[in-house]
C-alpha cells in the first residue's frame, strides 16, 4: 500500500509551490496525493445557505480540477490525484482526511521572507498544529527541492526519550540518506557533553552513527542558541518537535529570527510528541 500525502491548497503560488516541492521529493510512482481546498461557510437562511454552499461546492472541485491540470502540465507527471472539497476551517478539513484517509504526512505552503514566522503566528498554522499528529512539513515559497543532504533537528534532547515520535524522521532519513545533526541547547553549564543524556542512545539506536552528529550549545536562551546554529549552518531541511507550540513560536520570533537563517528557503517539519 502506498504512503499517502495529503497537498493543502488554496489556489496560490505558494502553494503550488509546496506542492511541487512535495512531487519532486516524494515521487507520484511511490505515493498517492489527496488535494484538499477548504471554502467557507456562509451565513444566511437555511434555503439560501444551502444553494449557496452547494454552489461553492461544486466551484472547489472545478478549481481543483483545473488545479492539478496546472500542476501536471508544470512538472510533465500523469498524476492521479484525489480532489477533496471541505466546507469549513483548516483544521477542521485537516482532522477530517486524517481521520478518514490516514495520510502519513501534510505539506503547506507559506509566502515571503518572513513566511515561516508569520504561518506559525498565524491562527490557520496554529489550529493546524494542534488538530492531528500527522507530521507537518511547511514550505516557504522560495524553496526548491534539491536533496534533503543535511538534516537539523532542533529539539530539547531530554524530550526525545519516545523512538516512536522520530520514526517520520527516520524513514526521511533513509530514503535520502541524509546526515541529521541534533542541536541540543543546554542553559546549565555544568553538563559538560551531550553523551551524559540517555536519550543519546535512543537516537543513535533509530540513525546510523556515522550519519548522526550531535552539537552540544550553551546559552541561556535555547531559541537563540538553535537559530544562530540554523544561521551559521544552513540546512535543506530544519525539523522540531511540538511539545508546545511556544516552543515553535519562541524560535521563530521577530527577535530570535530576524537576520537570522529561518526564512524562505529552508522547509520546515514539525514532528509531534
Amino acid at each position: 500500500m502506498k504512503n499517502t500525502i495529503l497537498l493543502l491548497t488554496d489556489f496560490s503560488q505558494n502553494a503550488r509551490n509546496a506542492i511541487y516541492y512535495a512531487l519532486s521529493a516524494f515521487h507520484p510512482e511511490d505515493y498517492q496525493y489527496i488535494l484538499l481546498h477548504c471554502y467557507p461557510r456562509i451565513h444566511t437562511t437555511a434555503d439560501v445557505n444551502i444553494s449557496l454552499s452547494e454552489k461553492m461546492r461544486q466551484e472547489s472541485y472545478a478549481s481543483l480540477e483545473a488545479e492539478a491540470n496546472i500542476i501536471r502540465n508544470h512538472t510533465g507527471l500523469s498524476i492521479q490525484f484525489e480532489k477533496m472539497a471541505y466546507l469549513g476551517f483548516l483544521n477542521e478539513a485537516v482532522n477530517y482526511v486524517a481521520k478518514e484517509k490516514l495520510p502519513d504526512l501534510v505539506v503547506m505552503g507559506t509566502k515571503g521572507e518572513t513566511g515561516l514566522p508569520a504561518i506559525l503566528l498565524g491562527s490557520h498554522a496554529s489550529s493546524l498544529i494542534k488538530a492531528t499528529n500527522i507530521p507537518l512539513l511547511i514550505v516557504p515559497e522560495d524553496a526548491q527541492f534539491r536533496g534533503l543532504h543535511e538534516i537539523i533537528l532542533a529539539a530539547d534532547i531530554k524530550t526525545l526519550a519516545k523512538p516512536e515520535h522520530l520514526e517520520p524522521l527516520s524513514e526521511l532519513a533513509d530514503l535520502f540518506d541524509s546526515t541529521l545533526t541534533v542541536v541540543n541547547v543546554i542553559k546549565d553549564e555544568t553538563h559538560d557533553t551531550v553523551d551524559d543524556f540517555e536519550e543519546v542512545a535512543v537516537l543513535k539506536k533509530q540513525f546510523p552513527e556515522h550519519k548522526l552528529n550531535f552539537k552540544h550549545i550553551h546559552d541561556h536562551n535555547v531559541e537563540h542558541g538553535i537559530a544562530q546554529f540554523v544561521h551559521d549552518h544552513p540546512c535543506d531541511l530544519l525539523v522540531v518537535v511540538e511539545r508546545s507550540r511556544s516552543f515553535i513560536l519562541d524560535l521563530f520570533h521577530k527577535s530570535v529570527s530576524k537576520n537570522l537563517a529561518l526564512h524562505a528557503e529552508t522547509p520546515l517539519l514539525i514532528l509531534h510528541d
